[in-house]
This record gives structure tokens, sequence and C-alpha cells, in this order.
């Protein structure tokens, strides 16, 4: 009789590895009592709908997010449809539809999971949405379910790094071949730029993933896969970890906004006493996110990287808030691998508190001194 084969698995609770025999009798879910009797009191917790904060109800983050893009899509569908401008091309509505239509698909099963979640039954599900239950339940499974939002993810990104890359290739075009390379491998993608910000914020703490956990009372497997980009935070969760780390939430804030695909707002109320002061310390914050998420790099470097002649003098003012030119803004923010429609409505927002009557169309140019900042 053949020896029963040794078989590595991860724990469902901890994740920690732990060896099995493929001797017959029902699997080991879990690498011990104890994380099997923490997983009972979750699954309790979940059905009485009192779980921690960041660990159950992912898949609302998940959902907020998906529908927030495809809200985003739908609105520049109705836009190009309403202004009747054919400078985009004639395939230009089909691209958007195929764009919407891939988040809506990553939408359902995101929405699918939420209700799994939340004990709906599988014949329910497929009632509302009009399937057999055999197809909602292979469709939308937790593990098939988990890989279309993955691959969803995965396309995103990499739709997002070859828009980077044309962007990158029409600046070359427009300002020579003297133009600077962007740089290599940092990140592009809104929520790469957010998973970017976190890891490097915790590599700079020296704090473990499990210390984390402690600190924060969020599950080691939720924080790890934070940090790895695999789960999205909702907003109380960053602003909990980050503090954790030592970090400014502040800084973090416009990345979270963007990876979400929020569109960002204009918080200037004319005749404010302190509008200006705000505008300039939100603009610095958001241009010191994208820094963040490159891992911090020297003045020198990021002049090197941009893709206009740029200062390292003019580099530290946009870092510090005392320089505030648009071209220069630019110039960084795509330096530091972000795009400037990131950081454009805060730099609106400080030409309006310098003067009310301020239009996009009265130019790029102004200066603000650190004094603004209060």
């Amino acid at each position: 009789m053949p020896e029963p084969e040794i078989i590595i698995q991860l724990c469902e609770y901890c994740e920690g590895e732990f060896t099995r025999t493929s001797a017959k009798g029902r699997p080991r879910r879990f690498c011990k009592a104890a994380c099997r009797a923490k997983a009972s009191r979750a699954a309790a917790r979940r059905r009485a709908g009192s779980s921690p904060a960041g660990v159950v109800g992912e898949y609302d983050v998940t959902v907020s997010r998906l529908a927030l893009q495809a809200m985003t899509l739908a609105r520049r569908l109705q836009k190009l449809s309403e202004s009747g401008d054919e400078r985009p091309g004639p395939c230009a509505g089909l691209e958007l539809v195929a764009q919407l239509r891939d988040e809506v698909d990553a939408l359902t099963a995101a929405v699918v999971l939420q209700a799994r979640e939340r004990r709906v039954r599988w014949p329910m599900v497929a009632e509302i949405l009009e399937v057999s239950a055999d197809t909602a339940r292979s469709r939308w499974s937790l593990e098939r379910g988990g890989r279309l939002l993955q691959l969803h993810q995965q396309r995103r990104r990499a739709a997002s790094q070859a828009a980077a890359r044309r962007r990158a290739d029409a600046e070359r075009k427009r300002h020579g071949p003297g133009l600077h390379a962007l740089p290599v491998g940092a990140p592009t993608d809104p929520e790469a730029q957010l998973t970017s910000a976190l890891s490097h914020l915790q590599r700079a703490s020296g704090k473990s993933i499990r210390r984390v956990a402690e600190e924060t009372e969020l599950s080691a497997s939720f924080v790890s896969r934070l940090f790895s980009g695999e789960r999205f935070p909702s907003w109380p969760t960053v602003e909990q970890v980050v503090s954790v780390l030592g970090g400014e939430p502040e800084q973090v804030r416009t990345l979270w906004q963007a990876a979400r695909g929020e569109e960002l707002p204009r918080p200037f109320l004319p005749g404010r006493p302190t509008a200006r002061a705000e505008a300039a310390a939100g603009l610095q914050a958001a241009v010191q996110g994208l820094h963040l998420a490159s891992a911090r790099p020297s003045e020198r470097e990021i002049a090197s990287r941009a893709p206009r002649p740029v200062t390292t003098t003019q580099v530290a003012s946009v870092l510090h808030g005392s320089l505030v030119d648009w071209p220069v803004v630019a110039a960084v923010v795509e330096a530091l691998r972000g795009h400037p429609d990131q950081v454009r409505p805060w730099w609106e927002c400080v030409q309006l508190s310098l003067n009310p009557y301020w239009t996009p169309q009265q130019g790029s140019f102004t200066a603000i001194s650190a004094g603004a900042f209060g």
C-alpha cells in the first residue's frame, strides 16, 4: 500500500503553512485548534452582523469602488454623446462601452460575493440575476468570483500603465529627444500607488505585519493582503494604519480617492479666511502622497526623471509648497509616476484662493509663498 502523500496547506484563519497527509477523511482546514476556534467565533460574529471593521464586509468597499468606476465611465460616455465631439475617434463610444461592460461584470461578481457574505442563499441570487442556481454557484463562487476580481484589477493596472506610456510617448514627441526618461517600475495605477505608499510606510516604520495587526486590531491576514494590494481598505482603515505607521493620513487621502475611482473634490468656498491655507495644504499633501508612493526619491532623482527640464530647487519648492507654477507641478507629478489630473483640482483651488475670479483659461503660472500653509 503506497505511503500517504505529504501536502503543504495554508491555514484558513492565520494563513500559516502546515502539513497534512493525503489519507482518506476530511482534510484539515486550520493549523491548530486555536485557529479553528477563532474562525468559528469570526463566523458567529458575521452571522450576528457585529464583526471587526476591516475584516468582514470587505466586499462593501469593493462594491462601492467598482460602482464609482462604472459611474465615471458612464458619465464620460454621456458627455461624449452629448458633446458630439468627433476628435476622440469613431470608436471612442465603443471603447467606453467595452470598459463599462468589464466594470459591470466585476461589479456583479463583487455584489454576489457581498450578498453571500451576508448569508444570501444561491437560489435567491439566481432568481434575482435570472440564471440557474447551478450557474450562479459556478460563475460567482468564492474562488471564481475572487479570481474574476483579481483579473479585473490586473487589466485595469495594465491599461493604466499603457496609458502612462502613451502619455510619455506624446510628451517625448512634443518636447523632442532631449526628454528625460520616466522612472522604470514605479507605480502608475492609483491602486498600485496606494499599495506602494502603505508598503513604504510599513518598511520605514520597521514594524512587522503582526505588530501592525495588533496595534490596529485588524487580522494579520487582512493587513498582509492590504500591503500586497490584494485588499482595498475603507478610509477609516487607511487612516488607522497610516497613523500606526507614523505617517500623515492626509498625504494618502488623494491616492485613496483616486484608487477608489472618486472624482477629486474642489473644497474651496470663496471668502473663507482659511481657504488659501487649506487649498495650498491640500495641494502639498497630494504631491507628497505621490512622493511617498514612489518611496520618497531625492529631489535630484525627481529632477532627472521629469518629462520636462526642472531644477532641484523647483522640485523642492513643489514638495514643500513654495512654488506652484503648473508646468513645474505637472512635471514633478509625472516624474513621480502620477497623473497631473490627480493634483490639478487642488492647484485650481489655490488659484481661486488667490483670485476668486480666476479661470483655467487665464493661464498656468503663479507663485505662492510657504507662508500660505500657515
